[in-house]
């Protein structure tokens, strides 16, 4: 014989338990996000002062090129001039009696 034995209703969903592990979750990827974020500012933190000490560096190469081009101009007009002297002393030296 079947014993009549109602039916258990059917349970409406947990909507609380629900909404606590959807705001775990989403603590957990906003965690997440801010430490990339966190990592991603202090490596461009670490590029800007890389690049600055770049720019510093090529800077202070561009001031030695000049500095260097500048010093062979004055030796390259030093020279042209001893040149000029020493032809000019010879000329006198040939025209001389």
């Amino acid at each position: 014989m079947h014993s009549l034995v109602p039916a258990k209703p059917p349970t409406a969903p947990n909507f609380a338990g629900i909404m606590v592990k959807t705001g775990w979750i989403i603590a957990a990827a906003m965690m997440l996000l801010t430490a990339l974020f966190a990592a991603r500012v202090a490596t461009l933190n670490t590029q800007v002062v890389y690049l600055s000490q770049e720019a510093e560096l090529a800077r202070l190469e561009a001031q030695s090129l000049k500095q260097q081009l500048e010093a062979e101009r004055i030796l390259n007009a030093r020279q042209l001039a001893d040149l000029a002297n020493k032809e000019k002393n010879q000329n006198d030296n040939v025209r001389a009696p």
